[in-house]
């Protein structure tokens, strides 16, 4: 299953952390035509859309379009219906990838929040996820901060599923927004957090964990400076 691509984080060039697969590779091997064929299966058995917004979160938006075209040509009405909101995340993620962020907001309304079509359940967690990413990224940081901080707070039963993609994603990101805003308790708290969670981290993701270390660090000598 593409869903299970493993997950990793990526620094988008303005700041704003994106979820990425840990090596275009794995996406690679994931979207191979001869090992992997799409065509000619079932819509609704088909990994186009996680494809697609694998491709977008990696910023590869030119690959995600045609993977969402083709899929919602091979579709009948009611299939489209049954994978709505994945096909509405879809596009929010090469909205969001390609910087329009208002259009991108409007999609992951539209997977949670529509007339019609199998909505993404709000137990999941993606949506505030997702919802956090764009805000994020539009530089709407309040928003952004309330968004991950039900990320990371609200727990239930299907929550779990997502939770090794989006609390690091949100742990991380609500220490930077934290300590932006001079909040250094706040910040450390979640900053901890994320090293927490990945202390057994594979060895292409310590990088990040050593970088949260010295942030960490950083706030307690400059907080030790003040007393």
């Amino acid at each position: 299953q593409v869903a299970g691509l493993l997950v990793a984080l990526g620094q988008h060039p303005a700041g704003v952390v994106e979820p990425v697969v840990v090596t275009g590779q794995v996406l690679q091997i994931a979207a191979d035509p001869v090992r992997f064929p799409q065509s000619g299966r079932p819509a609704l058995d088909r990994q186009d859309l996680a494809l697609a917004i694998a491709y977008a979160q990696l910023g590869r938006a030119d690959k995600a379009k045609p993977l969402i075209t083709e899929w919602a040509r091979a579709a009948t009405g009611p299939e489209r219906l049954v994978r709505w909101a994945e096909w509405r995340a879809a596009l929010g993620e090469v909205a969001l990838a390609e910087g329009r962020t208002a259009e991108a907001l409007q999609e992951f309304r539209a997977a949670a929040d529509a007339d019609s079509g199998r909505l993404e359940p709000a137990t999941t967690g993606q949506t505030d996820a997702r919802m956090a990413r764009a805000f994020d990224k539009a530089g709407q940081s309040d928003s952004a901060l309330a968004r991950f901080e039900r990320v990371v707070r609200v727990r239930n039963s299907g929550s779990y599923s997502s939770a090794p993609l989006n609390l690091p994603i949100a742990y991380r990101r609500l220490g930077e927004l934290y300590e932006a805003r001079g909040n250094t308790p706040k910040s450390l708290e979640n900053y901890r957090a994320f090293v927490k969670l990945w202390a057994n981290a594979d060895a292409e993701l310590r990088p990040q964990v050593g970088e949260v270390n010295r942030r960490i660090d950083a706030l307690l000598a400059a907080d030790a400076r003040k007393r």
